[in-house]
């Protein structure tokens, strides 16, 4: 299911890029988010990272970095 490029919509992008400045994530972390956000929509059968997998990602943050 996961490919090597992940397409954010413009809504999930901005949501990604003010965690990252609010959050002062390393790129490290951007990654980790990312992944954890893919495996969370995969889990979902979605096709697509949606908002809400990422808002979920974040809220494991500190466990994953």
């Amino acid at each position: 299911m996961g490919s090597q490029f992940t397409v954010l919509s413009p809504s999930s992008e901005a949501l990604l890029q003010a965690a990252t400045k609010r959050l002062a994530l390393t790129a490290r972390s951007y990654d980790h988010i990312l992944r954890t956000a893919r495996t969370i929509a995969d889990l979902s059968n979605s096709e697509r990272i949606q908002e809400a997998h990422l808002a979920e990602a974040l809220t494991y943050r500190r466990s994953l970095g």
